[in-house]
């Protein structure tokens, strides 16, 4: 027997999801803020010209680009929670067994098993586990979500299968 995990298939589970997958996109982090200051201060400043000479397409354009700016994730996360809540499966309980033959998905209205080998890395983070196939394609597993078993179990079972990169 494997670590069971029983996830609620929430609104808050996927956006909780996204931003793990976000933090671990952080190769150009670095570059991220001086950019949004000067996209900030170049809308600012058409924001000015669009007040001065009263043209109001380029003061709406400009603070609606702005807006956006600020914004952020928030509106990534809003537009997910809004679409997930049409998913046939929406407010489900998943629940996932991690086993050495692989994972075993169940729900009731859908269930299936996954071999290691559709998973090309997993990412350790101190509150669960990311699994990737692809770059954009990713699970979450919380350790919050653990029903039968550790963290531990889980860390180790990955290690053995997958190459497992320990995140901070």
């Amino acid at each position: 027997m494997g670590v069971v995990y029983t996830i609620p298939l929430t609104d808050d589970h996927i956006v909780e999801t996204y931003a793990q997958h976000r933090t671990q996109q952080r190769a150009l982090l670095w570059l991220a803020w001086p950019i949004k200051i000067i996209c900030a201060l170049g809308l600012l400043a058409l924001l000015g010209i669009g007040i001065f000479a009263r043209i109001y397409f380029v003061i709406v354009f400009a603070a609606f680009f702005l807006l956006l700016l600020a914004m952020g994730p928030r509106f990534d996360y809003w537009s997910m929670r809004r679409r997930w809540r049409r998913h046939p499966q929406y407010n489900e309980l998943l629940r996932i067994e991690a086993a050495d033959t692989g994972l075993t998905f169940a729900t009731p209205k859908s269930s299936g098993t996954a071999q290691w080998d559709a998973y090309t890395a997993a990412v350790a983070r101190p509150q669960g586990v990311l699994l990737y196939s692809t770059k954009w394609e990713y699970f979450w597993l919380p350790d919050k979500a653990i029903a039968e078993g550790s963290a531990a179990e889980v860390r180790e079972l990955l290690r053995s299968k997958l190459a497992v990169q320990d995140a901070v």
